[in-house]
Parts: structure tokens; C-alpha cells; sequence
């Protein structure tokens, strides 16, 4: 699980010490408002992993649909190298490079459905109280066209491997513009959206994949 959303997330800005409650959380506000009535949303992406080991940092371009409650997909690299696909409450992961999948049943026990669900609000969140309830929010400043809020998961046995993170807010729309991830391991996983595309339709074959010729492994989360 820990790996997927890993997948799922350029530098970070200096910020200041202030809490919540000596901010003005409004723009945080109005975007989570706003994602709350998105039932579709499409995009391209440019994804920046910075490793300590490495100069330069790994680029990959990829594609996302999401359908409201839950249903998404993620492709990382063009053609895609990475899918993740979850729909009902089945999540599948494919490396297509090495022709494998894991299919991880996630309607399992309550505590491994908590997990998910705040991974899943950690990408993409769509009510403020479970937001608050999730993260804690450090700074939000803005930078021209976008608000930057920084974050901190307020569960470190919930959100493994995350130490902060950024979401990229557009200032005239109220939209997810990309997210940054500060990992316990140094490195830095930055996702920037385009092509931006909210409530059309997208058809339920999306949220499929065919697994003939993978060698597959089922497990429940």
C-alpha cells in the first residue's frame, strides 16, 4: 500500500513555524469544498522524484481518472511502465514491465480501511472534517497563482513513510494544481497536474484491467 501511493506523488518553499489556528484556512477551505462536488476529474501529469543518491531527479509523465465516490486510475510513464487501479474494494497495482499484479482485497478489517481512506484523502481530499481530522496544517502561503499549504499526517502509523506534504492549490479556481511529498527516507516525490478536466463523462472500462498473461498475487489489505 505503502509503495502505490508513493507512486501517486518539485522543492518545497521555506515556511513558517505558525499553526492553524493563527492562519486564515479559507483557500483550504474552498478547495476541499470544491473537490467535494467534483464526480469526475481527468488529467496528464509531470511526476519529480529527488533522491539524495542522485543529481538529478527522476522525471516521468503519466495520466489520472478519478469517479466519484472512490473509483480511480493512475498511469505512470507514456506508455504506461505503472497502473493502479481501485475500484469497489479491490485495489490492483500492475508493473507492465515485468508482467506482474497485486489485487489486494480492502474491505478488510476496520483498521487497514482507516488506512486506505486516509491515503486515499491524502491525494485527494474531499470533506474538511476528515482533512483536519488526517493532517495537521503547518503554512499556507501564496505564491503567485497558487496557494502552497504544507501539512503534516497527525497518524504516523496511518500515513507510513510521509513526513509532510504540499498541495498546490490554483488561487482563481479552487483547484488541486499538484502535491508534494517529504519522505522519511530524504527523498522528494512532486506531482504537477494539466490538461485539467472535471465532470465528464469516463467510461466504467477505465476503472478495469485485464490481468491475462500476469502472474498475479491476490491478498486482503
Amino acid at each position: 500500500m505503502t509503495r502505490l501511493f508513493l507512486v501517486l506523488s518539485v522543492s518545497l518553499v521555506c515556511w513558517t513555524g505558525a499553526r492553524a489556528e493563527s492562519l486564515n484556512l479559507q483557500p483550504l477551505k474552498n478547495w476541499i469544498a470544491n473537490q467535494g462536488e467534483i464526480d469526475t476529474l481527468t488529467c496528464d501529469f509531470t511526476q519529480e522524484r529527488e533522491l539524495r543518491t542522485l543529481k538529478k531527479p527522476l522525471v516521468a509523465d503519466g495520466r489520472f481518472w478519478f469517479k466519484g465516490p472512490d473509483q480511480f486510475r493512475w498511469e505512470l510513464g507514456a506508455p504506461a511502465r505503472s497502473i493502479a487501479i481501485h475500484s469497489g474494494d479491490v485495489l490492483t497495482v500492475v508493473d507492465v514491465s515485468k508482467k506482474k499484479a497485486e489485487v489486494t482485497d480492502t474491505s478488510g478489517e476496520e483498521d487497514e480501511r482507516a488506512r486506505f481512506a486516509a491515503y486515499f484523502d491524502l491525494s485527494f481530499p474531499r470533506r474538511w472534517d476528515t482533512f483536519t481530522e488526517n493532517f495537521e496544517v503547518l503554512a499556507l502561503n501564496r505564491v503567485g497563482e497558487e496557494w502552497r499549504a504544507h501539512v503534516s499526517p497527525k497518524s504516523r502509523k496511518t500515513v507510513r513513510g510521509i513526513k509532510t506534504m504540499t498541495f498546490f492549490i490554483g488561487v482563481a479556481e479552487d483547484n488541486l494544481l499538484g502535491f508534494s511529498l517529504d519522505l522519511k527516507d530524504g527523498s522528494t516525490i512532486s506531482t504537477r497536474f494539466r490538461k485539467i478536466k472535471q465532470n465528464a463523462a469516463i467510461p466504467d472500462s477505465t476503472f478495469q484491467v485485464q490481468l491475462e498473461g500476469y502472474k498475479v498475487k491476490r491478498k486482503k489489505a
